[in-house]
């Protein structure tokens, strides 16, 4: 409920406040499927897109290795798909 959203957000701002994107996505997928939970579905679908941008920008950076990139994206994908189901 809204206890969990207001933790959600703080945790959300401590990771962009010391700039952890890997720690910032899955946060912004847990915070989009309680506020979808919550009705909020247009919120929750922002942040899911922002959430997919962090993980591009992320893959951006494994370099050399399409393999791992591409499983790196997939297994980021699933959270995704599975936060806003």
């Amino acid at each position: 409920g809204d206890w969990a959203i207001a933790q959600l957000r703080d945790a959300l701002h401590l990771a962009k406040t010391l700039g952890l994107p890997g720690e910032e996505w899955p946060i912004l997928c847990a915070l989009a499927l309680a506020l979808a939970g919550g009705g909020d579905h247009e919120t929750a679908e922002a942040m899911i897109r922002d959430a997919t941008g962090i993980v591009q920008r992320l893959a951006a950076t494994i370099d050399d290795d399409d393999a791992v990139r591409q499983r790196f994206i997939d297994g980021a994908g699933s959270q995704t798909v599975i936060s806003v189901a």
